[in-house]
Formats: structure tokens, sequence, C-alpha cells
């Protein structure tokens, strides 16, 4: 009992280190929905130059691949939720 000695103020501002990490945590979440809230109403129309495999890059700079076998017309950026259209 009498070695023993706890040193609340590490404890506190370890706690308070912990808690700002959660709130940073937390609000980068927040900023990402946000972004990707925005960038629904967002679309992109990309149109088709090969019938083969084609890259591309959608605004948000993530890159994408069109399969030659892509029947889909239509899908969202996996990174900023964008709508991307496809022409042919």
């Amino acid at each position: 009992m009498y070695g023993s000695y706890i040193n609340w103020g590490h404890i506190n501002n370890q706690c308070r280190r912990d808690s700002q990490r959660r709130l940073d945590k937390r609000m980068e979440e927040l900023n990402r929905v946000e972004h990707y809230a925005d960038s629904i109403d967002k679309t992109f129309i990309y149109k088709r130059k090969t019938k083969g495999w084609e890259p591309f890059t959608c605004p948000c700079g993530s890159s994408k691949q069109l399969s030659p076998s892509t029947k889909r017309k239509e899908f969202r950026c996996s990174q900023c939720g964008r709508k991307i259209i496809i022409e042919e």
C-alpha cells in the first residue's frame, strides 16, 4: 500500500488525449459523410472510346477500369460516391 503511487495528472492527460483522438476520428467521419453527400448530387459522364479494357479517372482522382464485358451503364465511385454514367 505504501509503495503504490498513482499519478493522476498523467491519467487525466491520457484520458484527454484519448478523448481528443475519438473526437478527431468522429469529425473525420462526419467530413467524409458530408463530402459523400455533396458528391451524390453530381454525375460524371464518361464516353467509352474502345470495346476493350479502358482506364479512366473520376473527377475525385480515383482510377477506374472498364472491362470489355461491362454491361452496366452507370455505377458509383467507391471513393467519392459520384454517379458515373458510361456512354457508348
